[in-house]
């Protein structure tokens, strides 16, 4: 409708102009044949001028100041409706629509003010609209079919289109539904060069690579920890079968036997709240209270409670320069931290040379450093950072706001340092005392 309502305007004003321009050339017209012959009255020149035009589409009628008809190329039928209408034709300079049967005239009033000899006088010129609402008519049928033949075509295509466009999400939700557990190590395709969809595969394809390295690291876990608690289990085993073997008279055997399974239970013990530490540790638990802490009185305190375990490993544990640094955290995770350490020396260090514990201070961070010497065969395959007492300790470290390293030399020297920002240090403390 709006298309057609823009058709009839343009069309209108284009007749318009049209009928303003035939008025013009009119009046060029009678006043020139005025100046050629100038003893002649107005009705003459305009005779003159109705016999020397050349016929057109559009018609025209010549009314003198008083309104009278003085010469007109239009039939008789439409000039009496024309002069019928001209009381409002002739109030203003607008063209007027006059209705008849079949179509409507457009009449375009000229008023020609008195010029060159001649009286004032009006020229009306006289179009039909019939082409006009020819063209409307044909307009309307040819919206009438097409429009439902466009919002078909629209439709059709926009469905078509809409098919195209999310093609690469079915082919990614498709992919996305093949996954699996068994199936944790297959990619999902990302286009070249990655478009919207590519990109969104390209994050999806990171999520499973820290699904798959989790995955991985919990097949760890879940082996570290059968290993760690089967020899414990084994050895309680072993020793109730030999406790239950034994005669009544055979009071040492028992009593020595009771004795290792003690320890073993106090092995277990400890594994086990390794693994609840680990699985806070998992859940990334944030630490909620610290309170002060200080790192070298904790050391020497947890070298004392550990004395008996590292004479079980046969290892003599030695003081390196102790700065008393005080940190903010908590006392009990520090000392499973330290705990775990030393741990991790006995068990893999050397029985010749003594693991030495330090507290160093540097740039407001306190380092809490263990070192060991191990065997020249494991100097280059033992784990530097797995294991269970390794990843507690780096979660350690990472609640406290700290970081957790291990190097090791050709040599065999490893070093095991876990730093913490500190609050305060003075004048070392201890320096080379064994315990």
């Amino acid at each position: 409708m709006g298309s057609l309502g823009w058709l009839m305007h343009e069309s209108t004003r284009r007749l318009d102009g049209r009928l303003a321009a035939l008025g013009t050339a009119l009046s060029r017209a009678i006043a020139l044949e005025k100046a050629e012959y100038p003893d002649s009255g107005l009705a003459a020149v305009v005779d003159d001028v109705q016999r020397e035009w050349v016929v057109g589409p559009d018609s025209w009628i010549v009314l003198d100041s008083a309104g009278v008809l003085i010469a007109a190329t239009t039939d008789s039928t439409n000039r009496g409706r024309v002069l019928a209408s001209r009381p409002k034709v002739t109030d203003g300079v607008n063209a007027l629509d006059v209705e008849r049967n079949g179509d409507d005239l457009r009449v375009m009033p000229v008023p020609v003010p008195p010029q060159g000899g001649l009286p004032a006088y009006t020229i009306l010129t006289v179009a039909s609209t019939e082409p006009i609402e020819r063209d409307a008519e044909l307009l309307t049928l040819a919206l009438a079919v097409a429009a439902p033949l466009i919002a078909l075509v629209s439709l059709l295509g926009g469905y078509l289109l809409s098919r195209w466009a999310l093609r690469p999400t079915q082919t990614l939700g498709r992919a996305i539904d093949a996954l699996g557990p068994a199936a944790i190590g297959t990619r999902l395709p990302v286009s070249v060069p990655p478009d919207e969809i590519g990109q969104l595969a390209q994050r999806f394809n990171a999520l499973l690579d820290r699904l798959a390295v989790s995955q991985s690291q919990n097949r760890e876990f879940v082996r570290e920890a059968a290993h760690q608690i089967r020899t414990p289990l084994t050895l309680v085993r072993g020793e109730a079968e030999l406790a239950l073997s034994a005669t009544s008279s055979e009071a040492t055997t028992l009593r020595d036997a009771l004795t290792r399974i003690e320890r073993a239970s106090r092995q277990m013990q400890r594994r086990v709240d390794e693994l609840f530490l680990l699985a806070e540790a998992e859940a990334g638990t944030v630490l909620e209270q610290r309170a002060p802490v200080d790192l070298d009185a904790l050391v020497v305190d947890g070298v004392d409670l550990f004395r008996a375990r590292a004479a079980q490993f046969g290892q003599p544990i030695a003081y390196g320069a102790l700065a008393p640094a005080t940190v903010m955290g908590d006392q009990t995770l520090l000392n499973e931290a330290l705990l775990e350490l030393l741990e991790n020396a006995c068990r893999h260090g050397r029985t010749d040379s003594a693991i030495a514990v330090s507290v160093r201070f540097r740039d407001s961070w306190a380092d809490l450093v263990v070192e060991s010497q191990r065997p020249p065969d494991a100097s280059r395959g033992a784990p530097a950072s797995t294991g269970l007492g390794q990843r507690i300790v780096r979660w350690i470290a990472e609640v406290h706001d700290g970081h957790f390293a291990v190097e090791h030399d050709a040599s065999g020297c490893y070093t095991a340092v876990l730093t913490l920002p500190a609050t305060s240090t003075n004048s070392p403390r201890h320096d080379g005392a064994p315990a």
